[in-house]
């Protein structure tokens, strides 16, 4: 699900699309607790409307964090959106 969410996401987008990514292994020094946490970071925007002579700009942005712990096999997503004006 979470696949097919970002794909759409993808397609939905125009020009403006980064994605990074980051892989952490941490282990507690005398604790057999261990951590292999994946992330993936997401940011979108989408031109919504522009004026003919270019003076002002409506855009849909936003981020998208993935972060998913291999071993725990627990994962997070925290998203933030923005509805912005350029001028």
């Amino acid at each position: 699900m979470l696949t097919y969410n970002l794909i759409m996401l993808v397609g939905c987008t125009s020009k403006d699309l980064q994605v990074a990514g980051n892989l952490d292994y941490m282990r507690e020094v005398n604790s057999p607790q261990e951590t292999l946490k994946k992330a993936v970071e997401l940011k979108y925007r989408q031109n919504l409307h522009e004026t003919r002579d270019k003076k002002y700009l409506i855009y849909l942005g936003g981020k998208v964090y993935v972060d998913y712990d291999a071993f725990r096999n627990t994962s997070k997503v925290n998203t933030m959106s923005s509805l912005g004006l350029e001028f």
